[in-house]
């Protein structure tokens, strides 16, 4: 597997060039940052945007998220399958095949094993007819999780992604933004404008719930990086990594030219997106230590 991820690694960065595009590209697909020249990788740091050159829970939903669709759509082709058969857990298993040879394709590190597990909890509770996502099953998780690396609640890793998935789950739940950005029988225009305000609602909402967490351990912060990560977010899960995965696999047809040409235009806005919010007034202020008992009431308050 690892000779294997280094072979697939330069790969990537051949079809993209050796700069940031091939670096971040073959970030995203086995989890190696070597390629990545220094002067992008800080402002991807500068910018709060570093977070999408580690595979953890975004990439792994992305994944997993694509091949449940992808997979589902196709099945539903054939009326008697469609019939016969419950597609959505077929779509359900495949889902989580391709998670779990995610993870281990890029490496198994600790962060892509919890976000995996969280996954495939996810899964077992379309499988068994159960809302996909709720604090309950958030709670599962974290309860699997400390089960097995006790150690992690004290990290940022931990903190992080839990605070972020419970700061969407509990925004979705809400009654009045459920009536605000619910699916109706509406024009193109008025169904795009409510997708963005969902999306922007939820950015903003997982912001404002990592904030303390990232002064506390951090000791820094930034205004530039909640719009940039509102903007980079989605193009990362719906833009990119989807025209690298039809890159990688029309490659061995010899179709996948002009898709890795997309998938570098995308990465190179990205690239510069980071460098804009890096080099934004205020995109980093570093603070002081925050007292334990300060970010022990923001927790609690949370």
């Amino acid at each position: 597997l690892a000779d294997w991820r280094r072979r697939l690694a330069a790969h990537i960065r051949a079809r993209l060039g050796g700069g940031a595009e091939g670096g971040i590209a073959a970030a995203l697909a086995t989890g190696d940052q070597h390629g990545i020249p220094e002067e992008d990788a800080e402002a991807m740091r500068r910018s709060g945007l570093a977070h999408l050159l580690s595979v953890s829970g975004l990439h792994l939903t992305a994944v997993v998220g694509a091949v449940m669709l992808l997979t589902l759509k196709l099945l539903a082709l054939s009326p008697t399958l469609a019939l016969r058969f419950r597609l959505v857990l077929i779509a359900a298993g495949a889902g989580a095949l391709a998670g779990i040879a995610y993870t281990l394709l890029t490496g198994a590190e600790v962060p892509t094993v919890r976000a995996c597990i969280a996954a495939l909890l996810v899964l077992a509770g379309i499988a068994i007819g159960r809302e996909a996502l709720t604090l309950r099953l958030l709670a599962v998780g974290a309860l699997f999780v400390l089960l097995l690396w006790p150690e992690s609640l004290a990290g940022p890793s931990f903190q992080l992604s839990f605070a972020a998935i419970a700061a969407i789950v509990a925004l979705h739940e809400h009654p009045r933004v459920q009536a605000l950005i619910s699916r109706r029988d509406e024009g193109a225009p008025a169904k795009v404008g409510r997708f963005l305000l969902a999306l922007g609602l939820t950015g903003l909402a997982v912001e404002v719930a990592l904030a303390p967490i990232a002064l506390f351990h951090f000791h820094r912060s930034g205004l530039s990086g909640a719009a940039a990560n509102i903007i980079a977010i989605p193009l990362t899960t719906f833009v990119i990594m989807p025209l690298e995965a039809l890159a990688l696999l029309l490659d061995p047809l010899g179709l996948g030219g002009p898709l890795w040409c997309l998938t570098g235009q995308s990465l190179n806005f990205l690239v510069r997106l980071a460098h804009a919010a890096a080099g934004a007034p205020g995109a980093v202020a570093l603070l002081p230590a925050m007292p334990r008992g300060a970010f022990a009431l923001m927790a609690a308050g949370g």
